[in-house]
């Protein structure tokens, strides 16, 4: 469609890319999910149609590169403001099943090398080798997504996640890097799961569709197997894969998704609700009336604002109760503990404590024969004992190993080990029912995907 500018010169505005097309969708359904709360955070009302979650506010201005050995990426299981260059980071799963193929390839057992005195240990090379080509496979089905959807460059926040490859004097600190690596495998996930969601949405599939158009177009330059387990994790959008979420200014002028195509992908959604917005609703009802939350909450947000007189400390308790939530476990406990300590003990328990698959924290009490095991677990940091109650309670995130307690992961007797570094037991899962049987492929090795060809095959011929 033309616009004028003046009187003799004429714009013509491209039209919008499938990707554009695809952030801005829309229904009429009610945003507005069971789950919905607004909260306090800090000094403001934030609200969410799709999630019950309290997250910690984040730095708008946060540089997002981070080294793989040093940085943790559970910092971004929390949601951050929208970016266009890592728009993935809204797709971050922050349970990954990596026990499933093929990102099993993950897990990998420790070769020992040199001499008895001054062995090291490092990753056998085939595990480098089938480690960098997942990640390299991924990089270019992302790519791929690009190319069709039109998807704005955006790069990873950690050059690689492969970055646990040299060789270490313990076990232990190999252990410990390889899951960090692992862990910020999460990153090519998330952009794999950004470019399904656009596909998605641009063509119209729903996720219970048979075979989703971009699954037809790659599985003829990917391996079936690889693009089945990438489809039946990568490709679901509901509780059961959970997503870091985000925060969105509906005031801003920049380009970003719409709260419609968040909430339709299931993914966590926050926005500011004050004096701005408010003053947009009203001069725009038939716009915002959809945005707008529900008055209720809208007022038990605004009562305990109002009645909280520390709000920095209100609000860093709500931050607490998601992040460590024993140490406001074990505060109500000792407020509610008066009297003197019982004359006879209860008998001792031990709980775990893990979060679920909606990522919510769970006390979880451990079986009586294995509660001297499960202590035996945990480093002296990472478990707490009261007396009053006679119980435990451990989580390896209350605390890090002291120097000791990681040296005496090193067996002694420098001899191999495989017990702590084995990962979780394979069970190749069939075929998803959500995808028909296709073809099988006559050929003597998986044909190796090529993105060139993958473009090619979805680039019109010119007419």
């Amino acid at each position: 469609m033309a616009r004028y500018v003046g009187d003799k010169h004429q714009v013509h505005l491209p039209p919008p890319t499938s990707f554009q097309r695809a952030i801005q969708y829309t229904s009429n359904t009610s945003i507005h999910e069971a789950n919905a709360r607004a909260i306090v955070i800090g000094t403001d009302v934030y609200y969410s149609p799709n999630s019950s979650r309290t997250p910690p506010l984040p730095s708008k201005s946060l540089q997002y590169i981070r080294d793989p050995l040093k940085d943790s990426v559970e910092e971004f299981h929390n949601p951050q403001w929208w970016r266009t260059d890592t728009g993935y980071l809204p797709f971050l799963p922050t349970s990954p099943k990596f026990g499933s193929p093929p990102f099993h390839q993950l897990f990998n057992y420790p070769l020992e090398m040199g001499p008895r005195r001054k062995r090291r240990v490092r990753m056998d090379p085939n595990d480098i080798l089938n480690w960098s080509r997942l990640e390299t496979t991924l990089a270019h089905i992302f790519k791929s997504f690009q190319s069709m959807y039109c998807i704005p460059d955006m790069s990873p926040i950690v050059r690689t996640s492969l970055a646990c490859q040299d060789a270490f004097e313990y076990p232990s600190q190999f252990l410990s890097a390889e899951k960090r690596c692992r862990n910020w495998f999460a990153v090519w996930m998330a952009m794999v799961s950004l470019g399904i969601s656009v596909a998605q949405v641009y063509d119209g599939d729903r996720e219970d569709t048979l075979v989703p158009k971009w699954y037809t177009t790659f599985v003829q330059h990917t391996d079936e197997v690889v693009l089945a387990g990438i489809q039946q994790q990568l490709g679901q959008f509901n509780p059961w894969f959970p997503r870091a979420g985000v925060f969105i200014d509906l005031c801003s002028s920049q380009e970003q998704p719409t709260v419609d195509f968040f909430v339709r992908l299931g993914i966590p959604v926050w926005y500011p609700w004050g004096t701005a917005q408010e003053s947009e609703a009203r001069r725009n009802p038939s716009y915002w009336a959809k945005y707008t939350p529900p008055a209720y909450l809208l007022q038990r947000a605004h009562s305990f604002l109002n009645a909280v007189p520390d709000l920095a400390s209100s609000s860093a308790q709500g931050s607490e109760e998601d992040n460590r939530p024993w140490t406001v476990f074990f505060a109500n406990r000792a407020s509610h503990a008066t009297g003197p300590m019982p004359a006879k003990k209860p008998p001792m328990k031990v709980f775990h404590w893990e979060k679920d698959n909606n990522a919510h924290w769970q006390r979880t009490a451990v079986l009586k024969q294995l509660r001297s095991q499960t202590l035996d677990e945990y480093g002296k940091r990472q478990k707490i004992f009261n007396e009053r109650t006679n119980e435990w309670d451990c989580c390896t995130d209350m605390g890090e190993l002291d120097a000791e307690e990681r040296q005496a992961l090193c067996d002694e007797d420098n001899e191999f080990i495989l017990a702590t570094s084995q990962g979780p037991p394979l069970s190749i899962p069939d075929i998803p029912a959500s995808l028909p049987k296709l073809p099988p492929i006559t050929r003597t090795s998986p044909m190796p995907f090529n993105h060139d060809d993958a473009v090619a095959a979805i680039t019109p011929e010119p007419s």
